[in-house]
């Protein structure tokens, strides 16, 4: 180890010296600063564990709004496939034939065609 300005700081070599000049207390420092971390973990992960995770039927509501092979499978119970090429190339096709529809609907007769 290199000897740097920080560590050869009075406070830095006074601390060192008093951390190996008496192991007992560091072990113990030690060891009460890994107790309070682990307890703290412990507590993160109970309340977590109790608050934080969903519900079952939230966790359901998630995977049929996220995946559409899933609600495909919630609905039909069978093996569900979702294409999102054909699915909006369906959807764009009858919303055309809709505006196709409405078009010769509202347009106005041909006075030389009989129909």
């Amino acid at each position: 180890m290199r000897l740097t300005p920080l560590r050869l700081m009075q406070k830095f070599i006074r601390n060192k010296d008093h951390v190996f000049r008496d192991q007992k207390w560091a072990r113990k420092d030690f060891l009460r600063t890994g107790a309070t971390f682990i307890g703290v973990q412990v507590v993160l992960g109970v309340i977590i564990e109790e608050f934080a995770y969903p519900t079952p039927d939230i966790v359901y509501d998630l995977r049929c709004f996220g995946s559409p092979d899933f609600a495909a499978f919630a609905q039909d119970g069978k093996f569900g496939s979702f294409d999102p090429i054909v699915s909006n190339s369906i959807r764009s096709f009858k919303y055309s034939e809709g505006k196709v529809a409405e078009a010769r609907r509202s347009a106005t007769p041909n006075p030389y065609h009989e129909s």
